[in-house]
């Protein structure tokens, strides 16, 4: 399975110099295309490049993420990083921006940022440029965004996964691949019905629900609290701890929640984008709290929560539900 594979970090980090070589990280690994307002710069190899020069404005607002480095705007379509994707092949960006890095993780959450870093000093990196056959100018404009890149990487601390050290030889694709490979690629294709904590042999809708969804396509269901019970043993909460990891969507139900319910609920927010936890409660249920975060699917029959949940969900139409 594919993943997303984001880079970040100052000029000359080494970020251009992975996209041009993914090849080197691994067979399934493609370079996406950005697209930018700027023009080629003097001696830049466009064949190489990752971007599309010379784009209007309106080129850049059709894109879903844009951010602004510079005097120049940039812009990444969705669709080149799902056609990658949908081939089982793992899409690889630039970003400069960590709200555009936060937006992406949103939308693939198993992404994995790496910082690159360059172990030149700002002197040993205008060498180098210069060396590259880099024009006074761009030199001076890129060493000046050095200090601006790394507070990015400072204040956002939590987004990387790990950093990479350009060693301009293929030892700075080692680093790549082991940062990759250390980050296990967790398949998300089952929903976890996480209830039953203290409800011994499930109820109406943990029946409806594994009777039903299990006719969803491309998608495994699996009621895994209910074989917790009572039974609060190590076996057991590992259950629910690899839901929590593996499951593409985990469903609450509150009606009659005790402090289990809770707390497991609590673990899955912690863990988890709030967009993979599903929460419903039979009409009546009085929440004990305020989950702020978390919309509440109030419901009388259990086909109320295919209607108003699932069906939005998975784009699907109760077709394919035996209520």
């Amino acid at each position: 399975m594919g993943r997303l594979i984001i880079l970040a970090g100052g000029s000359a980090a080494g970020k251009s110099y992975v996209l041009q070589n993914c090849d080197k990280i691994g067979e399934s690994y493609v370079k996406i295309i950005k697209k930018t307002t700027r023009s080629p710069r003097e001696n830049e190899n466009t064949m190489q490049s990752d971007l599309t020069h010379d784009c209007t404005r309106d080129d850049i607002l059709k894109c879903e993420y844009r951010y602004l480095y510079g005097e120049h705007a940039y812009g990444i379509e969705k669709s080149s990083i799902d056609r990658v994707l949908n081939e089982n092949k793992s899409p690889v960006v630039i970003v400069r921006r960590a709200q555009i890095i936060r937006n992406l993780i949103k939308d693939y959450s198993n992404a994995i940022v790496i910082y690159c870093h360059s172990k030149l000093s700002k002197n040993e990196l205008r060498e180098k440029l210069k060396s590259l056959g880099h024009p006074d100018s761009e030199i001076e404009d890129r060493i000046d965004k050095i200090e601006e890149d790394y507070l990015e990487y400072v204040n956002n601390f939590d987004l990387f996964k790990g950093v990479a050290t350009n060693t301009f030889d293929d030892r700075f694709i080692e680093q790549i691949k082991q940062i990759i490979n250390k980050e296990p690629a967790i398949e998300r294709d089952k929903i976890s019905l996480m209830l039953d904590f203290n409800r011994k042999g499930g109820d109406g809708l943990a029946r409806s629900l594994v009777n039903s969804l299990a006719a969803v396509p491309g998608r495994r269901f699996r009621q895994t609290a209910a074989s917790v019970h009572l039974e609060w043993n190590g076996e057991g909460e590992q259950k629910c701890i690899d839901a929590i990891k593996t499951s593409e969507i985990l469903l609450f139900d509150l009606t009659n929640a005790t402090s289990l319910d809770y707390y497991w609920l609590g673990r899955a927010k912690a863990e988890r984008d709030v967009k993979d936890i599903l929460v419903v409660a039979k009409k009546g249920t009085i929440i004990p709290f305020d989950i702020f975060d978390l919309k509440v699917y109030n419901y009388t029959e259990t086909v109320e929560i295919f209607n108003e949940v699932f069906s939005p969900y998975f784009r699907i139409t109760n077709d394919y539900f035996e209520v």
